[in-house]
């Protein structure tokens, strides 16, 4: 499991981030569920620097990213709906 950090966004989080993502075939689902103290609140931000480091050739592509992250989109945002009911 990778440790998330203290401060949101920081080097270390990224290399977390970027490592999970590997690890994982750019399975998103799987790759946040791995980082420790991931809250709803950090699924988009998580997959909006995915798909930023993906897009900037910081990462390869991997089959799996598309499909996970729509997936993982849309169950945090129907866990925060129901949180704001």
């Amino acid at each position: 499991m990778y440790a998330m950090h203290a401060m949101p966004g920081s080097s270390e989080e990224l290399a977390d981030l970027k490592a999970a993502y590997v690890t994982y075939d750019g399975d998103v689902e799987r790759t946040v569920s791995e980082l420790r103290c991931c809250t709803v609140r950090d699924i988009e931000r998580h997959c909006d620097t995915l798909q930023a480091l993906v897009d900037s050739r910081q990462l390869s592509l991997r089959k799996n990213f598309t499909r996970s992250a729509a997936r993982l989109r849309s169950r945090a945002a129907a866990a925060a709906a129901h949180q704001v009911q």
